[in-house]
């Protein structure tokens, strides 16, 4: 015999009112919680993180669901709460406004110029100390103006008092329409936005029924992305623009996942300690989390290189030395500072030489980084590119360069997983598909060389640079390509030309380029301890040092070989 409503346990639930938390709204009308025997109140708590989270403390509601980094700072600073899920796992995007008749045009003419904020260790702060860093801007340099509210900001930049503000971009939207303020660029948190959790004491006391909550938001977080009728639902029951919510949904990924992104946590972390809101960036990841509902999860995020993020810093501080940070360029003025894999430009050459590379061609660029390849096979080989990257810091940066170049039509930038979005992508529509040092990050190769067959036209090329294990690797090389290459089981090149086979491939060159890809890593090393003092002028010492770090880790792989190189051609039969 069920229960009855009144004699099931009663979880209540905080947040504010807004669309992402209607999956909570859904899951209690359709009563996926009392399937599961729990009933779950909706508490609105309409003024944000920090109202959460006192009211979870006084026991006025069981969990919340609320920014990621309002949470981790609490949490940092010593406080009973514990991280039980990530509820929002893509980044919020926040938009940077100018006012309406500002001569600022892009992000990095408001470098030195005074930011207003809200208040100091707030989202308006902190976001502008996080573009700070992707930009390589010295913290120092930071100048702000507390002016409290939204009207204030908005007047604050129109009247002068301030160059700039950071805020909601979806909020600011209408703003922006109406005139009163512009949109000069975006930055998004380089951490999934929102997380759920509750007390040590609430976990301790009610841990079964939470675990019956948890499975009932998960299951309406999976009708919310299969659901059809969502965008015209949310649309219509939160008064948005369609086309506004439409661009949003396909942005956002509501999960409730028990997985939490360690790299989510360390760059929170480190934000916020770069913002002195927290007194240290020594946090251990484990006290931030119960293990029991939540687990840590490692991505390619979750390595030094891209957790900063080194590499857009030490592009936009190349950028600045070179007097091109902002305005149009070319793409070639770029190309000393954008082909980060191994072997530059002649690499990309190469490529195009193998892959007939022409106008004619539709070229699928996987792992796309800071766009240089693609960039440079649209500029110099006239080609179409649809440029895909994973990080959603390099994807924002590549777009810019790629509009800042005029290549906006040619090179087509999509942020995301390839094995999902590749889903979406139509058959046999691209000429090639081309890759440098990135398959070795994907650990299911057979169902992405599948992908890639199916996405290209008959006769089409497969042509990739990737690593390949020659000898078994000793411990601690295995740890390093685990932890600082994020490099997933990488195989021998007979399983390797065997997995391409697989997929249906016909191979047409394989090549080792053990030698080719030593020598880079050394010689990178060599320029970069020769040139030292240029350089830490250029990036300062502690990103000088950081990417030597990680040169140094990849020149000694090579060195010690068990870890090779491999170029490879195949094409897709005709039938």
């Amino acid at each position: 015999m069920s229960s009855t409503p009144s004699s099931l346990p009663v979880i209540r639930v905080g947040g504010v009112p807004e669309h992402f938390n209607d999956p909570w709204h859904k899951a209690i009308a359709k009563g996926y919680f009392q399937e599961e025997g729990v009933l779950v109140e909706w508490v609105t708590i309409p003024n944000g993180t920090g109202a959460m989270i006192s009211a979870l403390k006084a026991g006025e509601v069981d969990i919340i669901i609320a920014l990621t980094e309002g949470l981790v700072s609490d949490i940092a600073k010593g406080s009973s709460l514990q991280l039980i899920s990530t509820y929002v796992e893509s980044p919020l995007r926040w938009g940077v406004i100018a006012g309406k008749d500002a001569p600022y045009k892009s992000i990095e003419d408001l470098k030195d110029q005074v930011f207003g904020i809200s208040r100091y260790t707030s989202g308006s702060h902190l976001m502008v100390c996080v573009m700070a860093t992707e930009r390589g801007w010295h913290p120092a340099s930071l100048k702000f103006d507390v002016q409290g509210n939204f009207q204030n900001l908005r007047d604050g930049v129109n009247s002068g008092k301030s160059a700039a503000f950071l805020w909601n971009y979806s909020t600011t939207s209408s703003f922006v329409e109406s005139g009163e303020v512009k949109f000069i660029g975006e930055v998004t948190t380089p951490w999934s936005c929102f997380m759920m959790a509750s007390t040590k004491e609430t976990l301790s006391e009610k841990r079964e029924v939470i675990e019956k909550v948890l499975v009932g938001i998960r299951r309406a977080c999976y009708d919310f992305h299969e659901n059809p009728s969502a965008v015209a639902e949310l649309a219509a029951e939160y008064d948005i623009d369609v086309a506004q919510c439409q661009e949003w949904y396909e942005k956002t990924s509501i999960t409730a996942s028990s997985g939490i992104s360690a790299a989510s946590l360390n760059r929170a972390v480190s934000a916020l300690y770069n913002a002195k809101v927290i007194p240290s960036r020594e946090v251990d990841l484990d006290s931030l989390y119960d293990s029991h509902f939540a687990e840590l999860t490692l991505d390619i995020e979750s390595i030094d290189l891209y957790q900063k993020p080194e590499l857009v810093k030490y592009l936009y501080n190349n950028l600045i030395a070179s007097g091109i940070a902002s305005g149009p360029v070319e793409y070639t003025d770029l190309l000393p500072f954008d082909q980060h894999h191994y072997g530059g430009v002649a690499a990309v050459d190469h490529c195009a030489e193998a892959i007939k590379a022409s106008k004619e061609s539709n070229i699928l660029n996987i792992g796309s980084g800071l766009g240089g390849p693609s960039r440079y096979l649209a500029g110099k080989y006239q080609s179409q590119v649809l440029a895909v990257e994973l990080q959603d810091t390099l994807h924002r940066t590549a777009s810019e360069l790629t509009s800042r170049a005029s290549l906006s039509k040619s090179v087509h930038h999509l942020c995301g997983d390839i094995l999902q979005l590749g889903q979406h992508l139509k058959s046999a529509s691209f000429s090639s598909v081309v890759s440098w040092l990135t398959v070795l990050h994907i650990h299911d190769r057979p169902r992405l060389f599948k992908l890639c067959y199916d996405l290209l036209q008959p006769g089409g090329t497969f042509y990739a640079i990737d690593f390949v294990k020659l000898n078994k690797f000793t411990k601690e090389e295995s740890e390093i390509l685990r932890t600082d290459i994020f490099a997933q089981a990488i195989p021998d090149m007979i399983s390797y030309k065997n997995q391409l086979k697989l997929a249906g491939f016909e191979l047409e060159s394989v090549e080792n380029v053990t030698e080719n890809h030593t020598k880079f890593t050394v010689d990178r090393v060599e320029e970069w301890e020769k040139n030292e003092q240029k350089l830490c002028g250029i990036h300062r010492e502690d990103t000088y040092n950081r990417l030597l770090a990680f040169y140094r880790k990849a020149r000694d792989l090579h060195l010690g070989g068990n870890l090779g190189g491999i170029r490879i051609v195949a094409r897709k039969p005709f039938k």
